[in-house]
């Protein structure tokens, strides 16, 4: 039997282990608490509404939503804000008792007008270039389908993305699904560029991961929307800042790549054989876009890099000169009319001296009549590298199955000068009602010498002629200009139009464009991807 002295031992021993322990506990330094904030931090203004209360959806779910393990989340936004930022503190409380001080995190969020739709975030300024590749279009029930890539956000992985929606008939958008991964688990590549194509209600998804073109059907069937599994075409497709370029008719489907292959289905995606496109000898490819025709010709135009520039970064010319080609593939596998797009055109001539010539970033689409659409950037005018102005022109049928020798003159799409602030304008897409083609470019704005941002405009052409004045698509960086609000800049990059106009049943004509707009005057906030829909219905029916 233990003395009494060793049990009182015993038990001082105790209550000073019990005793240091809970000094210990109180001395530990606490993990400082951490709110997680939803994203996209944007919303829409609901239809016909000018505010938008943070006591009412959606911004009051937005905010709602974010969260900090064991604690209670409020945030001090307490009055109806319009369209534009707002920057919003969340604090985190119920932690203070245990030694942790209150956790509290600002952040902008932004307000959208009505018709422009959050849709997803990226890091990637490239994330919707689109115009060698649609990026959105509607199946034949008028369901809006989606691409990007989510790539260059830190602590993120990239992702090759797809959603889905339909649109209401007061013009709000019901999502039925949210961003999905699309591309193999362990295969995000950081130039996974994709693009889409959509036959009926099959819709066809080309992208490229390491050094080939992937492929991914999404087919609507009695139970649903099904996706068929990854396919990789082995054809190479690696490039820097665009991808490859895919179209879809009937079972028809062709993929390009920057490499020069053309991959072509013809059982809807089931199996694929690949050629390559006629390029001139001394030229490579640096971008390219394809269209099929009624009877399944297929149409390629590409940038036919000949030359240079010798160092494009230096801010003068030097020495470069790109074609813009196009070539046509017949339903019989021949290659046929290929040709310098721009022959006889003086201007866009190879240089005499250190200029710069240059054609880039072309989008081909086939209307239905079979004429053909060409838009692209150059610097035929500026002469220099990265000072381009965007361009249209056309090709008209002379039967089923005949063009034109000769293209239409080529139309400035928005000439410098041509809006405030206005200097340079690049990558030109393509939507098509009829035979109207509706171009949609975005453009630099300047406030004086400083640079603001991008803003988007579309124009309407008839018969090669431009109609009207710039329809605004995305006019946030002039807007902030003219109000002084440099925080107010959302700078559109890459508006990619679907390639129709949408006829809803009420008859009006819309616009569809998926966007990334970057936060100018927000440093570190992530793009953000945004579906818009304009009403050109005055502007189409007045051409």
């Amino acid at each position: 039997m233990e003395s009494q002295t060793n049990l009182s031992r015993r038990s001082l021993i105790t209550v000073t282990a019990a005793e240091l322990l809970a000094r210990r506990a109180v001395a530990a330094p606490v993990a400082p608490a951490r709110i997680t904030i939803p994203g996209p931090l944007a919303i829409e203004l609901p239809p016909g509404a000018a505010t938008v209360s943070p006591l009412q959806p959606p911004l009051r779910d937005l905010l709602s939503a974010a969260t900090c393990p064991g604690r209670r989340v409020t945030f001090d936004l307490a009055h109806p804000v319009g369209a534009g930022p707002v920057r919003v503190t969340w604090a985190a409380r119920g932690g203070e008792a245990r030694g942790g001080p209150p956790a509290t995190q600002s952040a902008v969020l932004f307000v959208l007008p009505t018709g422009a739709t959050p849709v997803g975030l990226s890091g990637d300024e490239n994330a919707t270039g689109g115009n060698n590749a649609s990026r959105i279009a509607r199946d034949s029930a008028g369901q809006v389908h989606m691409v990007w890539l989510d790539g260059g956000r830190p602590g993120v992985g990239i992702g090759v993305m797809y959603r889905r929606a339909s649109t209401l008939p007061d013009g709000s958008v019901h999502w039925e699904t949210p961003p999905i991964r699309i591309e193999e688990p362990g295969k995000q590549t950081w130039n996974g560029y994709v693009g889409l194509a959509i036959s009926e209600r099959t819709v066809h998804i080309a992208w490229q991961s390491g050094v080939t073109a992937r492929y991914r059907r999404l087919s609507h069937r009695p139970g649903g929307w099904t996706f068929g599994p990854v396919r990789d075409l082995a054809a190479r497709s690696e490039g820097r800042d665009v991808g490859p370029a895919i179209a879809a008719r009937g079972k028809i489907v062709h993929i390009a790549t920057p490499e020069g292959i053309d991959i072509v289905s013809e059982d809807g995606g089931d199996t694929w054989t690949q050629a390559p496109i006629p390029i001139p000898p001394g030229q490579r490819m640096k971008s390219v876009t394809v269209a099929l025709d009624s009877l399944g010709n297929a149409h390629f135009a590409f940038t036919g890099t000949v030359h240079g520039p010798e160092d494009p970064s230096s801010g003068h010319p030097s020495r470069g000169y790109w074609e813009l080609r196009y070539v046509r593939r017949s339903v019989d596998g021949k290659w046929v009319d290929a040709q310098d797009a721009l022959a006889g055109r003086p201007e866009w001539a190879r240089a005499t001296n250190d200029d710069d010539v240059l054609a880039d970033w072309p989008c081909l689409a086939i209307d239905d009549h079979d004429a053909i659409h060409l838009g692209w950037h150059g610097s035929a005018r500026s002469r220099m590298y990265g000072h381009d102005q965007s361009y249209y022109m056309y090709r008209p049928t002379i039967g089923p199955g005949g063009w034109q020798d000769h293209w239409t003159k080529p139309v400035a799409l928005m000439p410098t000068g041509s809006a405030p602030g206005v200097r340079f304008s690049f990558a030109p897409s393509l939507a098509l009602d009829g035979t109207i083609a509706v171009p949609v470019t975005f453009y630099d704005i300047y406030d004086g010498t400083r640079w603001a941002g991008f803003d988007s405009a579309a124009r309407v052409i008839r018969d090669g002629q431009l109609v009207g004045s710039p329809i605004p698509v995305a006019h946030w960086v002039s807007d902030s200009v003219a109000a002084r609000r440099p925080e107010a800049a959302l700078g559109a990059r890459f508006s990619v139009a679907a390639p129709r106009i949408y006829r809803a049943p009420d008859g009006r004509l819309w616009l569809d464009v998926l966007e990334t707009l970057m936060p100018m005057g927000v440093p570190g906030a992530p793009d953000l991807i945004v579906y818009q829909r304009v009403d050109v219905t005055r502007a189409v029916r007045a051409a």
